[in-house]
């Protein structure tokens, strides 16, 4: 078994190993608290659809052509897929507030303390994710910025 630095960590997209990762972390929680299978379940789902974006939006910027196309072409697919990031966060907000409202009463009932944890945990991750959100959309912009001035020299 070799070690597996989470791609969270390394600043970059999620893999199919993080994916794991999280379906047997939120697995285990359902299973040592006294969790309803629909809070599991619907994280599973919640897990899933988010990989399922990052995947289609990584994808319009991973084309191996995109380099060799014209710089026109390349600045609408950055764009495109700097605009569905943003676009993302008008689905996957609300329904992480939905689904982590659920957690915490259940958490609630279950332990304080794990509410408590998990309330630190959602503050946390929403620090990090805003920060790493911002970085992105900086680099999304660094990249139209400069095929702009390429193309405007032209």
């Amino acid at each position: 078994i070799t070690r597996h630095t989470p791609s969270f960590i390394a600043h970059q997209a999620p893999d199919g190993q993080d994916l794991v990762a999280a379906l047997l972390l939120v697995d285990a929680v359902r299973r040592q608290r006294r969790y309803t299978d629909e809070i599991g379940l619907s994280g599973i789902i919640f897990m899933i659809v988010c990989t399922a974006a990052t995947y289609y939006n990584k994808r319009k910027i991973s084309d191996p052509d995109l380099m060799s196309n014209s710089l026109v072409e390349a600045r609408k697919k950055i764009a495109s897929a700097k605009k569905f990031d943003t676009d993302w966060l008008k689905i996957g907000i609300p329904a992480l507030i939905l689904w982590l409202s659920w957690f915490s009463f259940e958490a609630y009932q279950a332990n304080f303390f794990l509410f408590l944890g998990g309330c630190v945990g959602a503050i946390c991750g929403a620090i990090g994710g805003f920060m790493a959100h911002r970085k992105t959309q900086r680099q999304y912009q660094g990249i139209i910025d400069q095929i702009e001035d390429l193309t405007a020299e032209k």
